[in-house]
């Protein structure tokens, strides 16, 4: 900042005193450098398992939505950012993980009701 414009380009501000023109508020601001645009897709296993892990199907479909949503995170770190959906497999891994607990709990659950009827 000076009292006087030291060459061209400097601009006087609204306190009477001259800037020089990098500190311009009207300065060009460069463009970021090109990115180009990577389109992505979600993962059809990480959709499959998120759907059998909510279904369950009496736990077969449980068990599927663990092996789809282990080949569907497989899938994704290797693709390098092309495929998304990490989030959807994983949700399909719980379910599927809650699904086969489920299951066991109620074999668990018919065996003890068809020893203890027997028992009486």
């Amino acid at each position: 900042m000076s009292e006087t414009p030291r060459g061209p380009g400097w601009w006087q501000a609204s306190d009477n005193k001259w800037y020089p023109p990098e500190q311009s508020p009207y300065a060009r601001v460069p463009f970021p450098p090109y990115q180009a645009y990577r389109a992505t897709t979600t993962n059809g296993f990480a959709i499959a398992s998120l759907v059998l892990g909510i279904l369950w199907v009496g736990g077969l479909g449980a068990v599927l939505a663990i092996i789809c949503g282990t080949v569907a995170r497989r899938q994704i770190r290797q693709s390098a950012g092309a495929e998304s959906g990490d989030g959807l497999a994983v949700a399909g891994l719980v379910l599927g993980w809650i699904g086969v607990a489920g299951a066991l709990f109620y074999i668990v659950v018919l065996i003890a009701l068809a020893s203890h009827a027997n028992t009486s």
